[in-house]
């Protein structure tokens, strides 16, 4: 498990540490105050390779084919206040080690790509040299370097944007004991055929009975889930009463339940990163659902780090971690600004003062 993670020069983070991190980590805290640029930097320094950039990329909704035209403009908006000059430095504390990764951009300067057509006197020596203008073209060339150490394993990688093309690197010494590390956009809904496939994964492990469960949070009335082969595998889902329906046919609660719980049982000892957790599970079922989380990533040894800024969820977070935290295993911090420091630091709560803070109206989420 992660027991801690520094910070230096990524996105928002000048300097920033944050520790004491249990099975499962809830972070609140306003609007831009960190929250999701944090998860990125816990998936960067654990799988520090160009494919988590590119998935950083996509998230952010970058068109690559914008720095084709400008390579320079790639990489700016991950290091600190866009100061490429400076490295990002990310170093996860495990329980066998630090990985330490360092993240660096190099450019050349946009340059005249010169082609001369020399102009010759009658016995051929060449007079006058000139630039043909028809060839004339800016160049530039920016490259994202990736170099990262666990012991005395060492992993290069580097992703190159150049004038309209895109260079990746295939890695060098690949780790062995990276954490892996799945990462839930908010918003992210998964297509219906991996469901499908991780559900079929999940039962050959005798695990289907979880899934049911889950589900029943939302609606009790669910007795029975099975995968149908329609053209394609879809997961079905027969109701007390009513006919069998494909899930894509109910609302968002469900499908998100299905992509979280099924990626903590088929992927055991990982680390799971969820943004904005709270999206599409209503503030009934909050209580229950987190009961249930806390429940199947302790068994799998899954550590789970999320994210939000709704105070229902934060509240339903704090009364489910009361009675699942004998060891300490859920966590909840307030990401907020230091006035004094002028960093972004994260205020870990102990659950009778959280407690406190919801029932008078004291911040808790970077108010």
């Amino acid at each position: 498990m992660i027991k801690a993670i520094s910070i230096e020069n990524f996105r928002c983070f000048h300097n920033s540490r944050f520790e004491g991190f249990g099975r499962v980590n809830l972070f609140g805290g306003k609007n831009n105050a960190g929250k999701t640029s944090l998860l990125e930097a816990i998936l960067l320094s654990n799988v520090p390779t160009n494919r988590s950039i590119s998935f950083l990329q996509s998230l952010r909704g970058e068109n690559p084919v914008v720095y084709f035209e400008h390579p320079e403009l790639a990489w700016q908006n991950y290091f600190y206040n866009q100061d490429k000059s400076q490295r990002i430095r990310l170093v996860s504390t495990l329980e066998n080690g630090n990985i330490r990764t360092e993240i660096s951009c190099e450019e050349r300067e946009k340059s005249l790509n010169r082609s001369r057509t020399p102009i010759r006197d009658e016995v051929g020596e060449e007079l006058v040299p000139v630039i043909d203008s028809s060839v004339l073209a800016e160049v530039g060339n920016s490259k994202l370097r990736i170099n990262a150490q666990f012991g005395q394993q060492s992993y290069l990688d580097h992703i190159e944007y150049s004038w309209r093309s895109r260079i990746e690197s295939r890695g060098r010494n690949r780790f062995q004991t990276f954490n892996y590390t799945i990462f839930i956009p908010t918003g992210y809904k998964r297509p219906g055929t991996i469901l499908a496939r991780d559900f079929e994964r999940a039962r050959l492990r005798g695990r289907a009975s979880t899934i049911v469960n889950a589900f029943k949070i939302v609606d009790n009335s669910i007795d029975n889930v099975d995968v149908v082969n329609l053209g394609e595998p879809k997961i079905i889902i027969s109701r007390t009463g009513y006919a069998p329906q494909p899930l894509n046919y109910f609302g968002d609660a469900l499908n998100k339940i299905a992509d979280i719980v099924l990626r903590i049982e088929n992927s055991r000892d990982s680390i799971l990163l969820i943004d904005e957790i709270e999206n599409g599970i209503h503030h009934t079922n909050q209580e229950e659902f987190w009961q249930m989380l806390m429940r199947i990533a302790n068994e799998n040894g899954v550590q789970i780090f999320c994210t939000s800024h709704s105070g229902e969820m934060i509240n339903a977070f704090k009364k489910a971690a009361v009675s699942f935290n004998g060891q300490n295993e859920a966590c909840y911090f307030e990401l907020i600004k230091s006035a004094r420091a002028g960093e972004i630091v994260a205020n870990a709560f102990d659950f009778e003062t959280l407690d406190y803070n919801i029932k008078t109206n004291h911040p808790y989420r970077g108010e």
